[in-house]
């Protein structure tokens, strides 16, 4: 065997190999009607932004979708989404027919909730306050250590978006307004709140986009 052969023979076994281990057992790509999926409940991101999804469904209706959708098969013919909801209502918004689908096995709400917070931590248009309360309720059913190390973030990390989750009401809604979108300042206000609450509300009314807090 030649040196050429011998590198091409290495090349094709090296690439059998990473396909071997990127496939997992009851992972299979279908194309599945966009109608035949429904949200997943468990979705910790509320909030869509219009522009970034019209550009998305642009992008879409254009090239199609590269990166398939997670669901899970509820019933002969239906499926319930695990992540990739931007990509899903962008492919309505384009009209599009069928979508790619990874089909996972059964999974339950608490990995539905990992696996879909995982995704969106990708992006960077999802809110403090989904991304808070998406964690905080993963923490419940273990504990901030083990949330830690799933998300692959700090203990640290997971702390600050549990106290931002537990804030008052009047502080979600102002992160929410998109007034100031610095997680760090939220945070602060949070702890804020608990002390000296008529102050921080204070604080958000004169609030004026482009200041400090």
């Amino acid at each position: 065997m030649n040196n050429l052969a011998a590198t091409t023979k290495g090349r094709l076994t090296s690439l059998a190999d990473q396909l071997r281990s990127t496939r997992q057992p009851g992972q299979v790509v279908l194309m599945v009607s966009v109608d035949a999926i429904t949200p997943n409940p468990r979705q910790p991101r509320k909030t869509f932004n219009p522009k970034r999804m019209e550009e998305l469904a642009a992008s879409v209706g254009k090239n199609g979708i590269k990166q398939p959708l997670r669901v899970t098969l509820v019933s002969v013919g239906r499926y319930e989404l695990v992540s990739g909801e931007r990509r899903w209502r962008a492919a309505k918004m384009a009209a599009l027919k069928e979508v790619p689908a990874i089909v996972d096995d059964k999974l339950d709400d608490r990995e539905k909730l990992r696996l879909a917070l995982i995704e969106n931590l990708d992006r960077d248009d999802m809110t403090p306050v989904d991304e808070a309360r998406g964690v905080a309720e993963l923490v419940e059913t273990s504990s901030v250590q083990e949330v830690a190390e799933e998300l692959s973030r700090s203990k640290q990390w997971v702390s600050k978006r549990m106290r931002i989750a537990k804030a008052p009401e009047y502080v979600h809604a102002f992160a929410e307004s998109a007034a100031i979108g610095d997680l760090e300042a939220i945070y602060e206000l949070a702890k804020f709140s608990d002390d000296s609450p008529e102050e921080a509300q204070r604080l958000i009314a004169e609030y004026e986009p482009g200041s400090h807090l």
